[in-house]
């Protein structure tokens, strides 16, 4: 099962009680599963705007060091796993501003850009770069047009019925649907259309049931 979000209250106690020197310690461990741990911690922690900004003195650190472990050639890290949490994580840090900034400095964005046959990793990649076309003005013009096209090619290739059979078969849970609501605003009609066409499938599960209701309420 693939957890994207975990209860923040919780990974919020771990993070003030020094979790985080235990995390970068795993980063740079130069294992991978220890630096997958790691970046599975870290995939929940910062679906959270609060979480986000507890890790305001560490934010630059992690961000460097997970493009350098999404860099490196060694097959333990090529596996279809193991680059699955590392495009799960850089979505995660493409939702929260302060991270978003600082992976588009050193290259984060090229990643999720890169092609991939995986539906999973596709999802993944897209939600991230929708968010970088939250920023209007922080693209290049080519950059935008390309990160425009991924997204545009995947609301032409999926249906509501296709992500909530992705979302299923890969046990992905949310517990705050704010990151696709956030997307409604954008000012790009494509990323509207994207942010409608994840929510619509999402509406499919049952498990997110509660989470339209308070959004609603």
């Amino acid at each position: 099962m693939l957890v994207v979000c975990d209860k923040s209250e919780m990974i919020e106690a771990l993070w003030r009680d020094k979790a985080v020197d235990v995390i970068m310690i795993l980063l740079n461990s130069g294992q991978p599963p220890l630096e997958k741990v790691a970046m599975g911690f870290l995939m929940c922690f910062f679906e959270y705007d609060t979480n986000a900004e507890l890790a305001s003195n560490y934010y630059k650190d992690i961000v460097s060091r997970i493009l350098a472990i999404s860099k490196k050639n060694d097959k333990k890290y090529k596996t279809i796993e193991f680059r699955q949490v590392i495009i799960g994580t850089l979505c995660t840090l493409s939702i929260q501003p302060i991270t978003r900034s600082q992976l588009l400095t050193q290259g984060g964005l090229d990643i999720l850009i890169e092609n991939t046959d995986r539906q999973i990793t596709i999802y993944f990649r897209v939600i991230g770069i929708a968010h970088y076309l939250l920023d209007e003005g922080t693209l290049k013009k080519k950059k935008k047009t390309l990160a425009l096209s991924k997204v545009s090619e995947f609301t032409k290739s999926h249906d509501p019925e296709n992500i909530a059979k992705i979302e299923n078969e890969n046990g992905i849970i949310w517990t705050s649907l704010k990151s696709f609501f956030n997307l409604l605003e954008a000012k790009e009609p494509i990323v509207q259309i994207f942010a409608a066409l994840c929510l619509a499938g999402l509406s499919y599960r049952q498990c997110n049931q509660e989470l339209f209701e308070s959004k609603a309420s």
